[in-house]
C-alpha cells in the first residue's frame, strides 16, 4: 500500500455566513478563533486508488459533493465511489449548501471557489506525497459523548442525560512509511462539536483542538478526525447539571479536544499490524417518509410567522400541486475497505446513536469506522424506537427540506445499503 497526507487551509475570509446555530443568512463571521483545513489521505493498492477528504465545516454539500466528482472525473479520471468527502461537523464553519435558509439564498460563490480550489490541491499533493506505507489499527472507547435526548415535561428536549444511549467507539487507524514515521492518523468521536460558540469566530472546535494536540505528540502535521455517530450527543465536558454550558468558548473547546485527544494517544499504544486491502464502493439508500402531513396543514404552516417554515411548506405544496412530493429521502452510503477486516462505512446526513451497531452488525469479523456528515446534508436520522417518541431529531426534517418525518423500519433499508458496499468488494 502506498499513502499520501495533505492539509489545505479553508478559512474563510471575514463576513462570510456561518452555519451551526440558527439560520446562516442572520449569521457572519466576525473573524477567527483558530484557521480551519480540508484534510486528504491518498491510498493506493493492488490496482485501486481511494481518497479520503474531512473537511472542518459543519457539512459538505451534496451539490458541492457532486460538483467535485465530475470534475475529479473530467480531471483525474476518479469514480465517486474512491472520492469520500466527509465534515467533522464544527459549528462555528462557513455555510454551504441548502441547510434551512440557505435553500433561498445566493450561494456563496467566493467561498465556494476557494472550496473547489482546496479540493483539487489537496487529492492532486496527497496523491504526490504518496510513499510505501504500513497500517496499525486499533479502537477504544471514548468518554466524551452524553446523550442529548432528555425528557422534560412529557417530551423530548436538548439537554444533559447522563444515562442515555450513546455511541462510544474510539476508532484508530495510523499509516506509517518504512522507517516507522507517520503519514496520516485517522481518530473519530460521536459527538456534536458545539463548544466555540463565541462572537461568531471561525473555529475547527473541539476535533480540531484534538488534531493538534495529536499532532504536537506526533511531531508530524498528520491527523485527520472522522465525525461519527453523533446525532443525539453532544461532548459530556458542556454538562452543567440538568442544562447545558451557556455561551461555551476557547477554553471548552480545548477542554474537549485535550480530552478526545488523550484517549486517542492512549489507544495508539495497542495498535495492532492490519493486512493492505483497498476497495470502494458507493450506493444510494431511499428511507421511507411517513408523508402524514395534509394539505391544509401545509398552507396553515406557509400562513404562519415563521418564513424558513412558511418559505418550505410553500416548497411542498408547488410539488403536491405537480404531484411529486417525495415519499423516500434518498442518502448516500459510501465505503472504504482499508485492509483485511478494516472498513470505513459513511453515511450521509446526521446518524443517531442506533446507527453504530447495525453497520457494525452486517461485518461478522474486524473492525468498522461508521461515519456520518459524508456527501451531503441528508437530514437527522432516528431509528424506529424514536420516531413515537418525537423531539428535535424526528421533527426537523423541514429545516433539510423533506415533506415529513421518516416513516419506522428504517433499520431493514440501513441493512441493505451496507450490503450493497459488501457486494461492491468492501468485505
Amino acid at each position: 500500500m502506498q499513502a499520501g497526507f495533505a492539509r489545505i487551509d479553508i478559512t474563510p475570509p471575514k463576513g462570510t455566513p456561518l452555519m451551526g446555530w440558527g439560520s446562516p443568512s442572520a449569521r457572519h463571521s466576525t473573524g477567527v478563533n483558530d484557521p480551519i483545513f480540508v484534510r486528504a489521505l491518498s491510498l493506493s493498492h493492488g490496482g485501486e486508488e481511494a481518497f479520503i477528504l474531512a473537511f472542518d465545516l459543519c457539512f459538505v454539500a451534496r451539490e458541492d459533493a457532486e460538483r467535485w466528482h465530475g470534475i475529479l472525473a473530467r480531471e483525474m479520471g476518479l469514480q465517486p465511489r474512491q472520492v469520500l468527502f466527509t465534515a467533522t461537523h464544527t459549528h462555528a464553519a462557513p455555510a454551504v449548501g441548502n441547510y434551512m435558509d440557505l435553500m433561498w439564498l445566493p450561494a456563496v460563490n467566493n467561498y465556494r471557489r476557494q472550496l473547489d480550489a482546496a479540493v483539487m490541491e489537496s487529492i492532486t499533493l496527497s496523491r504526490k506525497h504518496r510513499k510505501p506505507a504500513r497500517l496499525r489499527a486499533g479502537r477504544g472507547k471514548t468518554t466524551l459523548p452524553m446523550n442529548r435526548r432528555k425528557m422534560h415535561n412529557g417530551r423530548f428536549v436538548n439537554g444533559p442525560n447522563p444515562p442515555g444511549p450513546i455511541y462510544d467507539g474510539l476508532p484508530v487507524c495510523l499509516f506509517e512509511d518504512e522507517s516507522g514515521k507517520p503519514i496520516c492518523l485517522l481518530f473519530g468521536a460521536s459527538t456534536h462539536p458545539v463548544c466555540y460558540r463565541g462572537k461568531d469566530e471561525v473555529s475547527a472546535d473541539y476535533p480540531g483542538a484534538a488534531m493538534f494536540r495529536i499532532n504536537e505528540h506526533m511531531q508530524a502535521t498528520c491527523s485527520m478526525f472522522l465525525q461519527g455517530m453523533a446525532g443525539d450527543s453532544r461532548p459530556t465536558t458542556l454538562a452543567r447539571g440538568e442544562v447545558w454550558a451557556s455561551g461555551p468558548g476557547a477554553a471548552e473547546t480545548q477542554e474537549a479536544g485535550h480530552l478526545l485527544a488523550d484517549e486517542t494517544i492512549a489507544v495508539m499504544k495497542n495498535l495492532r499490524e492490519v493486512e493492505p486491502a483497498l476497495a470502494c464502493a458507493i450506493t444510494t439508500a431511499h428511507f421511507p417518509l411517513a408523508n402524514n402531513i395534509t394539505r391544509e396543514e401545509y398552507y396553515a404552516i406557509a400562513q404562519g410567522t415563521d418564513p424558513n417554515r412558511g418559505r418550505w411548506a410553500n416548497d411542498q405544496l408547488c410539488q403536491l400541486d405537480r404531484n411529486v412530493l417525495p415519499k423516500d429521502a434518498p442518502i448516500l452510503f459510501q465505503g472504504v475497505q482499508l485492509g483485511k477486516d478494516l472498513r470505513i462505512i459513511a453515511v450521509e446526513g446526521e446518524p443517531l446513536h442506533h446507527f453504530g451497531p447495525i453497520i457494525e452488525g452486517r461485518y461478522a469479523s474486524g473492525m468498522t469506522i461508521p461515519i456520518g456528515y459524508t456527501n451531503g446534508e441528508g437530514m437527522y436520522l432516528p431509528a424506529t424506537p424514536m420516531i413515537a417518541q418525537g423531539g428535535y431529531e424526528v421533527e426537523s426534517f423541514w429545516e433539510y427540506h423533506k415533506p415529513s418525518a421518516l416513516a419506522a423500519g428504517m433499520e431493514k433499508v440501513i441493512e441493505s445499503a451496507v450490503d450493497v458496499l459488501k457486494a461492491g468488494g468492501v468485505v
